[in-house]
This record gives structure tokens, C-alpha cells and sequence, in this order.
């Protein structure tokens, strides 16, 4: 049987001519670009933007006339770590200088201020208004020994007398150094009181399970003279005095600092 031959070198395209194809295809793509031009191109009035202004420098003259420059800060930059009520630095957990916000602990700063004005004299003063803490206004610390006799440990060591989260009485330090825990808190002389609830592993050797009391200890001014007194009284009759004084020897470099307490 003869089949009949088929022309493989016949064309697939359709029957017009090729020349019109190419022409209708260059069209298409023409018109695409385009519309795409406008999308490129800035509109009408647009500018540049304004290059950043340097830090502007402010000359003084002071009753001198002593002539100097002050370099006007950004108002973003932080001056200041406390303010108030309020310590935004804590040393607590992770022994260095660090902010509260990038702070995984939980931690709370009771600054010198706060403490003055609640009259706050010792730690349980303190646990009375710090979450998670539990004082002597609180809680009563109590142990029965083998024989069954009842010891009552807020008349033997008032300052291990509380507990942190419901576990056990913190340990206190001074300057992230550990202390006997009989040493009660003073306010007097320290700057702040910093309370890390719950164990932390940056402060290895040093942090208990409940949590760990620091005291930041006051530290002399180097830049003025400053000197304070108080007074203050309750309904049993106790009384307490304090004098805070603060001498410059040098400025910015050395000075002296005196804090003598009197109670009875």
C-alpha cells in the first residue's frame, strides 16, 4: 500500500505570512512597555530629600566671661536613669550596668525616694510593696524542731524572716556582695534596693531559688556640697535621726561622704 508522503518542511504557522506575525508580536510588546513607563517616572513636584543637619553647637559665656561650646543633645538620647520613683539601670542581673527592658529577670528597683517617702526602714517595709514578696507584715515565719517546740523566727533574725515567691527568705548582698543576712536593710546608706525574683544563672554563686536582695550602696558626689537631716517618729515611742553630708575635696575627683544614723 502506498501512503503519501508528508512535507515535513510544511510550516505550522498559520496560512498568512510570517513578516505579519513578527509585525503584530513587536506591536504587543511595545504597547506593554509602555504602560510600564509611567510607573517609573517621579511625579510632578517631588524633591529630594534634605540632607541630615549636624548636631547644633551652642556657644555660652558664663559670668566669667569664660566662653565655651555646649553641644545641644538629641532629644531621643537618654540623660538620665532615674527619675523618681522610677531606675530604669539595674546591676542585679547580670552584675553589670544594664536596662531594666532588655532584662529577662523579673526585677524590681526601689529607689532612695520611694523608701523616704513610705518610710520604709528595713527589707519587710519593703516586701510590703513589692509583688511576689511576702514580709513580716505578711507572713509568719515559724518552725517546729523534733521535739515539737514552736520557734518564732521574726523575733530571732527579722531579716530572714520573709520569703520570695513562696519558697524561701532571699539572700541579700551589698554591691552584689553576699552578706551573713543578719545585717539588716537600712536606707540610709544605700541608693536604691534591687529585688530579683527567682534564680538566675548570670549571677552563679550568689542568687538563692526565690531570689536575691541587693543593696546599691550610696557612693560620695564628686560635682557638689550637699547635706541633709531627718527626723521622724511613731505612735510607741521609737524615734529615729539621720544626717547625710556630702563634701567636695576636689572637684571631679575626689570627695567625701558621711551618714550617721541615730534611733532609739
Amino acid at each position: 500500500m502506498n501512503h503519501p508522503k508528508i512535507d515535513e518542511s510544511a510550516s505550522l504557522m498559520p496560512a498568512f505570512d510570517r513578516g505579519v506575525y513578527r509585525r503584530v508580536l513587536a506591536c504587543l510588546v511595545a504597547s506593554g512597555l509602555a504602560s510600564l513607563l509611567p510607573a517609573q517616572t517621579a511625579p510632578a513636584g517631588t524633591t529630594k530629600p534634605a540632607p541630615a543637619e549636624p548636631v547644633p553647637v551652642v556657644k555660652t559665656t558664663d559670668n566669667a566671661g569664660n566662653s565655651g561650646e555646649v553641644v545641644q543633645l538629641s532629644p531621643f538620647e537618654v540623660v538620665a536613669d532615674t527619675n523618681g520613683y522610677y531606675s530604669a539601670n539595674t546591676m542585679s542581673g547580670t552584675r553589670f550596668n544594664t536596662k531594666l527592658d532588655d532584662m529577662a529577670s523579673s526585677i524590681t528597683v526601689m529607689t532612695k525616694g520611694q523608701m523616704s517617702d513610705f518610710g520604709m526602714l528595713d527589707i519587710n517595709d519593703i516586701f510590703l510593696y513589692v509583688a511576689g514578696t511576702e514580709g513580716t507584715g505578711t507572713y509568719t515565719d515559724y518552725s517546729l524542731d523534733r521535739n515539737g517546740s514552736l520557734s518564732d523566727n521574726v523575733q530571732i533574725n527579722p531579716t530572714q524572716a520573709n520569703r520570695v515567691r513562696g519558697i524561701a527568705p532571699a539572700n541579700v548582698s551589698l554591691g552584689n556582695i553576699e552578706t551573713m543576712g543578719r545585717v539588716p536593710v537600712d536606707p540610709i546608706a544605700i541608693e536604691s534596693v534591687e529585688i530579683s525574683r527567682g534564680p538566675n544563672a548570670n549571677v552563679f554563686g550568689l542568687g538563692n531559688p526565690s531570689g536575691t536582695v541587693t543593696m546599691v550602696p550610696a557612693s560620695a558626689n564628686l560635682s557638689r556640697n550637699r547635706a541633709t537631716t531627718g527626723f521622724r517618729g511613731d505612735s510607741t515611742g521609737g524615734w529615729r535621726t539621720s544626717l547625710d553630708v556630702n563634701r567636695v575635696l576636689l572637684k571631679d575627683k575626689l570627695a567625701i561622704r558621711g551618714m550617721p544614723p541615730s534611733r532609739a
